[in-house]
């Protein structure tokens, strides 16, 4: 009931499932003493889990899940799943969109890092942990330097320093900050999908800075530790920190 008062994610839940998973092992196991019973019981629960299955586990198609889900909004009436925490209700659940466009977005910022002559003195900035981690993980063997977020625990490994005069930049808009720094800023690629929740998120390949960009690192970026995220818009940390 707290959860649903303040707004609470799902999955904060989660920590009590296992105390609800023993009582009801235990339950069941009283409740079905007889052999037929313990038999029907798996095929019910079975038969009344499927049709709603492609909600929890994406093993169908996208054309055919978008379908599904209208489905069950228009003509069955159960809307919940595809509505996201904007409020709004959205072709795919949320949790289906998000794992969406994430190998399309490292792609585009490899495609990036491989046009820098000096690579050796690039940095990555994405705007959030989603797109960082992908980055990462789908660029690890292709020499990327590590990515560099405001977001979340990615604050705790960001570069404090840096000799980079290249930035490859990660985000749904150009900061103001950026074009001011950067007299070549090039669009490399954004994610098309328009089923991901990150469709639109663009990279940007920034280099011939106007100014040291070394220095900016030293002197620009700390203030963005109080609560200034390098696209120029301010973001509390507390915030950030509790969602």
């Amino acid at each position: 009931m707290i959860y649903l008062i303040l707004h609470g994610k799902s999955y904060y839940t989660i920590g009590i499932y296992p105390v609800l998973i023993a009582a009801g092992a235990v339950f069941w196991e009283y409740t079905t003493s007889k052999v037929w019973l313990r038999v029907l019981t798996p095929a019910l629960m079975a038969l009344l889990l499927a049709p709603i299955l492609p909600l929890g586990i994406p093993f169908i198609s996208i054309p055919k899940m978008t379908a599904y889900c209208k489905y069950l909004v228009e003509k069955i009436g159960l809307d919940g799943p595809m509505r996201w925490e904007n409020g709004e209700i959205h072709p795919l659940p949320q949790d289906y969109a998000d794992m969406l466009g994430w190998d399309e977005l490292a792609q585009h910022a490899i495609k990036a890092f491989e046009q820098v002559e000096d690579k050796n003195r690039v940095l990555i900035y994405a705007e959030n942990y989603g797109q960082a981690g992908s980055i990462e993980l789908f660029g690890k063997d292709k020499g990327l330097p590590p990515v560099n977020s405001f977001s979340d625990s990615y604050r705790l490994w960001i570069q404090r320093e840096t000799n980079a005069n290249t930035l490859i930049y990660v985000n749904d808009e150009l900061g103001e900050d950026v074009q001011r720094i950067f007299a070549d800023i090039q669009v490399i690629g954004k994610i098309e999908n328009p089923y991901a929740r990150e469709y639109g998120t663009t990279v940007y390949l920034c280099q011939n800075p106007r100014e040291n960009f070394a220095a900016f690192g030293k002197t620009g970026l700390p203030k963005y530790w109080q609560g200034i995220n390098f696209s120029g818009k301010i973001i509390s940390c507390i915030q950030n920190n509790t969602q």
